[in-house]
This record gives structure tokens, C-alpha cells and sequence, in this order.
């Protein structure tokens, strides 16, 4: 059998809450995440094989153990990525965070050499970030380009990095995706 599979970090409950009143600040065409959705994704894998799930799960355990917990910063609310129109995100802009791209790098090493997942096109350079919700492209085209409002809020925000979670994601035609925790993995308490 086939899972999607991805590594995320949870969102403390009182960032989920803030972040769950945004849509209420926008009437433009978003199809917004719904608050028990809302994750900061660490490496997606994609297409996974059942039978490599266990051996997934170890080579996660073993890239972190011995790794401590870390604070990322959150700072502003816009589209992205960069200034690409239509925009395809709305999103929780992180600040850039050694302490997480080298745990990122190293598990995309480890799962990499071991040939569990095969994506490439992830970019070494990719902002840290929360998707809020994903732009209509179709909706966004229609509007005039007077009626395409900005989106540039500041949210200064602090999240703690003490598990990561490795989840599975199940897609249903006009449905928002459905996220599984599979697996809870702590980092080395600091």
C-alpha cells in the first residue's frame, strides 16, 4: 500500500487560535486550512511504501536524538511564495533557523541514502512557514486588480520544536486533505 507521508511539527494551541482568526480579516478567494490542520511541515515525502514506514520512523528517531529543542520566530502574515501571481499561498513567514535546516537536512540525508522517498524538487532555500490557506487561482484571475487586496500583517509568533510528527495525508476530491498522526518523536529536552 501507498501513504502520502510528510514530517511536521505541531502548533501550540494559542498559535492554532491566532492563526484561525486571520480569515475573518480577508475576503479574498483562499481556501483556507482549517485550524486543526494547521502544521509547519519539516519534509514531505510523498508516495511512500507501507514496509518503509517503520524504517522511516527509525531513521527520523535517529536524526534527532540526540538533537535539543529549538524556538523558531514567526514575524509577518502574506502570500508566497515571494512575488510569485497569482500568489499560491497565504502564509506564517518564519524566520530563517540554522538549528532547523540542519535537523531538516540531515533527515532528507538519512532517508535519502536509505532510498525511503525520492522527491528532489524541495529547495535547500525554502522558507520556513505555516500554510494558512492555498489562493483560488481561477476566483484570484477573475478579480480586478484593484479588488486583489495585499496581504502584509505583522504576527510576531514563537513556536517550540520538541516532537516532530510524522503524518499521513489522505486527499478527497473537494474536501480538505485529512492529516494522521502516525508517529510522536521527541527531541532531546534542552
Amino acid at each position: 500500500m501507498i501513504q502520502r507521508i510528510f514530517i511536521a511539527a505541531g502548533l501550540p494551541e494559542t498559535l492554532s487560535a491566532k492563526l484561525a482568526r486571520i480569515p475573518d480579516k480577508y475576503q479574498i478567494p483562499v481556501s483556507w486550512v482549517p485550524a486543526d490542520n494547521l502544521h509547519l511541515t519539516v519534509l514531505f515525502l510523498g508516495a511512500v511504501r507501507s514496509e518503509n514506514l517503520y524504517q522511516i520512523i527509525r531513521e527520523v528517531e535517529q536524526a534527532v536524538k540526540d538533537r535539543p529543542s529549538f524556538t523558531l520566530k514567526f514575524n509577518r502574515v502574506e502570500y508566497g511564495p515571494d512575488d510569485s501571481l497569482p500568489p499560491r499561498l497565504v502564509w506564517l513567514l518564519g524566520e530563517k533557523n540554522s538549528q532547523f535546516e540542519e535537523m531538516r537536512d540531515e533527515i532528507d540525508r538519512r532517508l535519502k541514502k536509505e532510498n525511503l522517498y525520492y522527491l528532489t524538487n524541495q529547495s535547500k532555500e525554502s522558507k520556513i512557514h505555516i500554510t494558512l490557506g492555498r489562493v483560488k487561482k481561477w476566483e484570484w484571475a477573475r478579480l480586478e486588480a484593484d479588488s486583489r487586496l495585499p496581504i502584509r500583517e505583522e504576527l510576531v509568533a514563537e513556536m517550540p520544536i520538541d516532537e516532530l510528527l510524522i503524518m499521513e495525508s489522505k486527499l478527497s476530491p473537494g474536501r480538505p486533505p485529512q492529516y494522521f498522526v502516525l508517529e510522536k518523536i521527541p527531541l532531546k529536552k534542552s
